[in-house]
């Protein structure tokens, strides 16, 4: 972008104090390599009073904690620019995330049938298995249930990609479930609260056919994330930026309710059990 512009592209990055969730230096020397007109701020991770506004924005509960510092990030944005470019759907496409490595890197994957590596993936993925789920729920509300699986909604996802390699199928159960679900829907509806729009590069129709005709084994190769990408763009962006541990974009909720925040959690597991029939309050 910058060798065919006139005027240094302008970025924004937010920061926190701690360094486990801060990626603010790993920006700066982005935009020191570039020549980018950087716009960064170290921002209070705190950030739970604004989550029943950020629900109200989505228009559907979510609990994904990342969608408020992506908000904080967007308003730092809309205050010099009206459209954004985000590098969204780089992990799904070619494996940038670490439950990839750790998924396959385990003993019997390869020899798993389809609908036992279909099953052992989802479950990878997912924050309670089916014994986990009704052992929360009311008696009622798991005979109501007791008959649905979530399995059966990545099925016809799983259904639809026979020819590709085992990579390849969970990477494009995520692009149909976790990047249309969860990880557009962030940047979308976050950014439109404050009028800024958000496009995403890595999703442009090209890159996706490119990144679907790529057997897995270019994308994760010896336990090596984004294996392929990271050699495309070493030249361009530099060795440090392009092997460097990967971090995602988040705040450290879990430990907050286990600590300084356990009342705020308990309170309102306390007020849904209350009000609902759905859970064993107990169990809970």
């Amino acid at each position: 972008m910058g060798d065919h512009t006139a005027d240094p592209i302008k970025t924004f990055c937010i920061g926190f104090d701690d360094p486990r969730f801060d990626e603010s230096p790993f920006a700066k020397a982005a935009a020191d390599r570039f020549g980018t007109d950087h716009i960064a701020e170290i921002v209070n991770p705190d950030m739970l009073s604004f989550w029943p506004e950020a629900t109200r924005i989505c228009d559907q509960p979510h609990g994904d904690v990342s969608f408020l510092p992506t908000n904080r990030v967007a308003r730092l944005a809309a205050e010099h620019v009206t459209v954004v470019l985000t590098g969204d759907g780089g992990d799904e496409l070619f494996a940038g995330y670490d439950k990839y490595k750790n998924f396959f890197a385990q003993p019997g994957i390869a020899q798993l049938s389809d609908g036992d590596f279909q099953k052992a993936y989802f479950d990878q993925i997912s924050l309670f298995t089916s014994a986990g789920k009704n052992a929360i729920y009311s008696k009622s509300f798991g005979e109501q249930t007791k008959a649905d699986e979530s399995l059966a909604l990545a099925k016809p996802w799983f259904d639809q990609v026979p020819h590709f390699d085992r990579i390849n199928q969970a990477l494009y159960l995520d692009m149909q479930m976790l990047l249309v679900g969860n990880n557009l829907v962030k940047p979308d509806r976050m950014g439109m609260a404050v009028s800024l729009e958000a496009r995403a590069p890595f999703l442009d129709y090209r890159i996706m056919e490119l990144a679907f005709r790529m057997p897995g084994a270019l994308k994760l190769k010896n336990g090596e994330t984004k294996y392929i990408l990271k050699k495309a763009v070493t030249g361009l962006i530099g060795e440090d930026l392009a092997y460097r541990k990967k971090q995602m974009f988040t705040v450290p909720i879990g430990e907050w309710f286990k600590t300084h925040l356990s009342d705020y959690c308990r309170s309102h597991i306390d007020s849904l059990t209350a009000q609902t029939d759905f859970f064993d309050a107990d169990a809970l």
